[in-house]
């Protein structure tokens, strides 16, 4: 009966960890609408591209406020462009080595790449924005991040 109890503990604790949400995971995100309401493999081709579109629009409106929030450190802007030039290609290799140019993945592969695309460029979005938001007084690993 012992044993019987510790097997369930051992089960029910590694449901509780495999679960989406545990230990801060992120859910995962639900699908632009356009997404869910498209009737062809044109429409989900073209509503990933807007998408896509989007989320470059995102990313280039925080680079840019970086850019004027930082004018004053011409180092840092230095730094800032050869570390977007680098992401830029490496965003690049990743969707070239995930969709390879033989592909036969048919008329679904536009909507994937874009798709991964929007997943790549937004999370350069989150790791350019700490530049905008900055970060708490004192925070001694902050480097060129200004404070708030």
């Amino acid at each position: 009966m012992k044993s019987r109890s510790a097997v369930l503990l051992v089960i029910f604790l590694f449901l509780l960890l495999a679960a989406p949400g545990a230990w801060g995971q992120k859910r995962e995100k639900k699908a632009p609408k356009c997404l869910d309401t498209a009737q062809t493999q044109r429409d989900l081709n073209d509503s990933a591209g807007n998408e896509s579109a989007k989320a470059e629009r995102e990313l280039n409106a925080t680079y840019q406020g970086i850019l004027k929030k930082y004018a004053d450190d011409p180092a840092f802007i230095g730094r800032l462009r050869i570390a977007q030039r680098a992401w830029l290609k490496f965003r690049d290799a990743q969707l070239e080595m995930r969709f390879l140019p033989s592909d036969q993945a048919g008329s679904a592969k536009p909507m994937c790449y874009a798709s991964y695309k929007v997943e790549l460029t937004q999370a350069r979005a989150r790791e350019l924005k700490v530049w905008l938001d900055g970060v708490e007084e004192g925070d001694v690993c902050a480097g060129s991040i200004k404070t708030r």
